[in-house]
């Protein structure tokens, strides 16, 4: 990575490239160019480490979701339940992907590519219920698991509508899009009490349990230290012009929303074991995150 020459302080950017005042050099200035935009992602500035962090490890997403349908020990329904969530991931880190690296376009095409981005962040917490749900409901008791995936589908529509709305993506509504997504995500706590009440007999002997469940935990503290480390714009408000290329909030979000994402995915895994090993003891079941 070099510098680009061709880069703006904050003040000198128009108002719909003004997201973080915080960030004082490294700006793109508008392009009017996706060629140019494209080439930008290799030249450092305040948002390629943003492109990158979301664009390699979609590279790990199509693996893992290759891996899983070629899997001889997977139904079809294990399939599409995994194959799901893993498409919600790479979805979210691809539309984010987009966002950066086209967002100094113009303010239309920047617009645009905002709200794909938000759909991709609704499509992943959505995407992480539904492996989750399967797993922990659907050989107990279906209907816990339709009606909590309805629920969550309602949410996801909604977050969607908002997210479309222009004002939402604008710098003033920052705080508000992390406690949206927050508490979408944080919705998932109502089945997560329901399932540890029914295994709260089992789920400390049963090492799969436990290890699904510290997972959901862990996945959870990284989305909601991710969305306060963005919403309080941590740690550049405490170093202005400090953290402009390296290390400020949106990329320390990145970094968290994909390792939350890989944690899920051990975590699931390990579910998906135990519901086999409990409820279909002839199958013969493959660690998924056995790589």
């Amino acid at each position: 990575m070099i510098f680009s020459a061709k880069l703006n302080h904050f003040t000198q950017q128009p108002h719909w490239l003004r997201d973080n005042h915080y960030l004082h050099h490294g700006h793109r200035p508008p392009t009017e160019s996706f060629v140019s935009c494209v080439k930008s992602a290799f030249f450092m500035h305040n948002e390629t480490l943003n492109i990158w962090t979301h664009f390699l490890p979609c590279f790990l997403f199509v693996f893992l979701f290759m891996k899983t349908l070629g899997a001889p020990n997977l139904s079809g329904t294990d399939k599409f339940v995994i194959g799901s969530f893993l498409t919600g991931a790479f979805l979210c880190h691809m539309f984010s992907t987009a966002f950066h690296t086209f967002s100094c376009h113009s303010e239309k095409v920047a617009r645009f590519f905002q709200k794909l981005d938000h759909i991709g962040i609704a499509l992943l917490i959505t995407a992480s219920f539904v492996p989750w749900l399967h797993y922990g409901f659907a050989y107990i008791e279906p209907l816990y698991a339709h009606s909590y995936l309805a629920a969550v589908v309602s949410l996801a529509l909604l977050s969607i509508w908002f997210s479309l709305d222009d004002k939402f993506g604008t710098a003033a509504y920052r705080p508000v899009r992390a406690l949206v997504f927050v508490l979408f995500g944080g919705s998932g706590g109502v089945p997560a009490l329901h399932w540890l009440y029914i295994h709260q007999d089992i789920i400390w002997t049963h090492v799969n349990l436990k290890t699904s469940f510290l997972s959901l935990l862990l996945m959870g503290a990284l989305y909601i230290f991710g969305a306060a480390l963005y919403a309080c714009r941590v740690p550049e408000r405490f170093f202005p012009g400090k953290c402009d290329y390296v290390l400020h909030s949106h990329q320390l979000f990145h970094v968290l929303v994909t390792s939350a994402a890989i944690v899920h995915y051990i975590g699931i895994s390990k579910l998906l074991e135990h519901v086999k090993s409990t409820y279909e003891a002839n199958v013969d079941i493959q660690p998924l995150n056995s790589i």
